[in-house]
């Protein structure tokens, strides 16, 4: 995601707490420089956990007082364990390959055979494969964290073609309230897999052609209420230029529902392709990484295994979603927003967390045990607030029973919150390592 930056609407509520904010800093009640500058936005807003911060100074006072970070047989669990992620890695980019697969066998089956029971299948394998995705968000970013510069490049590359959102939906067909719309409508460009990658992106980040949100577009359209969804005869095969769906002087293949049957079938194709290419560019660098992790010391591992976490939840979560929400734009904050799917996907990012945290390694012990000896505030805390920002996530982005997507703004800070405390204990971790990088 790019220029993430946001305005908070000017209630009087938020306009006396930001003149709070801003005396307190003029008094230097706070010297937490290293946090983000999206932290403790209305951390007193709820009681979600009642913990206090660790402070800068006593962050320094136990760099200087654990020395080495981790005692021989923590640093050996550690290793050990951190040398599971790259099979954690490996084994959901194939669980997500298989399931894309599945997503293909199901499309094709779909314009085969175009219906209502055909089209229902189609969405159980978007969502069934983009869950499988999202389940490897932390594992991309230690891939990130330990891979080299060029790798780090083809995996950013390779991501922006699978998974990017938001989208301008209106790029891709047509919105109720603008019915020519899009590429679908647009006759002057080819379909073709040269002409639709070269439109994703072209001139905004957010005119997506293809990846996972341009496909849940063209499968369940706008869907604002949760229950229009687009119809099924959207995509029926058009063979005859004299019926009524037909326009005069334009040949079947050119017509919208012909070339929306073309879009389909390319961007599954493409999402095929591309996660592919993503599986081989790990392959050729899981080797490198390995050696990565059996040399490098304990506590540049721990830097960077902090760095994937927080940005986990700072760039996915916050970043795209909370802070928007916040600010009122509530369709923009939601990560999969025409199939009302988001607790979802954000709930498999936060699996990924809390696997790698929580499994035991063959030393017997966890990576969430071997943490919270480097901070008494993360071992009873981090775990908690993972449970109630889960709990707090699924119910923002869930339905009510309106079919409308909850956007109470007490809820939205709640959530705010519980992210912004893990960010917090992984920080004060973090911290001990004195600057690495």
């Amino acid at each position: 995601m790019e220029d993430h930056q946001f305005t908070l609407n000017k209630s009087p509520a938020f306009v006396i707490i930001a003149a709070a904010l801003f005396f307190c800093a003029l008094q230097s009640c706070s010297d937490r420089g290293n946090l983000s500058d999206h932290q403790s936005i209305l951390r007193d807003a709820t009681e979600s956990s009642g913990e206090t911060p660790l402070s800068q100074p006593e962050a320094e006072s136990a760099l200087h007082t654990i020395t080495p970070l981790l005692q021989p047989e923590a640093e050996s669990a550690l290793r050990t364990i951190m040398l599971q992620f790259p099979e954690y890695l490996d084994v959901g980019l194939k669980d997500a390959v298989e399931k894309i697969e599945t997503l293909r066998t199901s499309s094709n089956n779909f314009l085969e055979n175009t219906g209502t029971e055909t089209l229902a299948a189609v969405r159980a394998a978007w969502l069934s494969a983009h869950n499988a995705y999202e389940q490897t968000t932390l594992y991309r970013k230690l891939f990130e964290s330990f891979a080299e510069e060029p790798a780090v490049l083809q995996l950013t590359e390779h991501q922006y073609f699978i998974d990017h959102w938001p989208i301008y939906a209106g790029y891709i067909d047509y919105l109720d309230n603008y019915p020519g719309s899009g590429l679908v409508n647009d006759m002057t460009v080819a379909l073709t897999p040269e002409s639709i990658r070269a439109q994703h992106g072209l001139l905004d980040i957010h005119e997506a052609t293809l990846g996972f949100h341009a496909l849940e577009f063209q499968l369940w359209g706008e869907n604002v209420n949760g229950v229009d969804a687009r119809p099924y005869d959207d995509f029926i095969k058009v063979t005859d230029v004299a019926l009524p769906t037909a326009i005069e002087g334009v040949p079947a293949e050119q017509l919208p529902r012909s070339r929306r049957r073309q879009f389909l079938a390319l961007g599954v194709e493409e999402l095929s392709s591309e996660t592919d290419s993503l599986f081989k560019t790990w392959n050729s660098e899981r080797p490198s990484i390995l050696a990565a992790l059996e040399q490098l010391d304990s506590r540049t591992i721990i830097y960077r295994l902090a760095g994937a976490f927080i940005s986990t939840l700072d760039d996915e979560i916050l970043l795209p979603s909370l802070y928007p929400m916040l600010n009122g734009d509530i369709n923009e904050g939601l990560h999969a927003v025409f199939s009302h799917a988001s607790q979802d996907a954000e709930g498999a990012q936060l699996f990924g967390m809390e696997q790698l945290l929580t499994e035991s390694s063959a030393t017997g012990r966890t990576l969430d045990e071997i943490l919270g000896t480097l901070s008494d505030d993360y071992a009873e805390y981090f775990l908690r607030n993972l449970d109630a920002g889960k709990a707090c996530l699924d119910r923002l982005y869930s339905k009510n029973a309106s079919s409308h997507i909850t956007d109470n703004e007490f809820a939205v800070v709640e959530c705010i919150n519980l992210m912004q405390n893990m960010i917090e204990y992984l920080e004060q971790i973090r911290n001990l390592t004195a600057g690495l990088g």
